[in-house]
């Protein structure tokens, strides 16, 4: 659990049961409450270093948002600490590469509702880089590129290997006390998929779930 505004690891998500609506995977989630627009809150996974993103076969989550939050925009983005050649000597940061539900879904997300996001998408999922000065401009917040869009501009593209992490964050200029939830984050690499639950009880909690096919 991490807070991202401050960069330190005491953030306030929590595994919880619901929400009332149950998650597709068991019966609990990652819950995300927000304070104000000056909270960013987030889950980092510190794996995948160094990871070309050409070989991800699979990256799906899902995430649910409450009735009480006051705009349907806003939803748990997904995110990587990104290197733009893992196979160069520059390990640099470079900052995020991020993927947010709405600019998927014509600018809105459902309310009250899990929903699941194929940010890949047969290579037309939209993301955008947090610092586009390390990609000559390319693919900003306010111009995202597809998934296939990155790949053919940098084949070498993938987790950072040194600030390699793999995201869910909710917040940084949201809404007041935003509210929501996310579960079953998919990530497959060639052959091998990953499956990650999150459960209010780690004794209960389903094991990730390794398939190969």
């Amino acid at each position: 659990m991490y807070n991202d505004q401050t960069d330190t690891a005491n953030g306030t998500t929590q595994f919880k049961s619901g929400p009332i609506t149950l998650p597709p995977l068991g019966t609990g989630s990652a819950r995300f409450k927000l304070t104000g627009p000056n909270d960013g809150q987030a889950i980092v996974l510190p794996s995948y270093q160094g990871t070309k993103l050409s070989l991800m076969r699979e990256l799906k989550y899902w995430t649910y948002q409450d009735f009480s939050n006051k705009s349907n925009v806003p939803a748990i983005s997904l995110q990587f600490n990104i290197d733009q050649d893992v196979d160069d000597a520059d390990n640099s940061y470079q900052g995020r590469m991020v993927y947010e539900p709405y600019y998927n879904n014509g600018g809105t997300v459902p309310i009250g509702q899990w929903k699941q996001w194929d940010t890949i998408k047969a290579g037309a999922g939209l993301w955008w880089f947090s610092k586009p000065a390390s990609f000559g401009g390319n693919c900003p917040q306010s111009a995202p590129c597809t998934w296939s869009q990155i790949l053919a501009l940098y084949p070498g593209i993938g987790v950072h290997p040194t600030y390699g992490a793999v995201v869910l964050k909710a917040g940084s200029g949201w809404e007041e006390k935003w509210q929501g939830s996310a579960d079953a984050l998919n990530i497959r690499i060639r052959d091998v998929g990953v499956v990650y639950n999150f459960e209010a009880n780690p004794i209960l909690k389903e094991p990730i779930r390794e398939v190969k096919r």
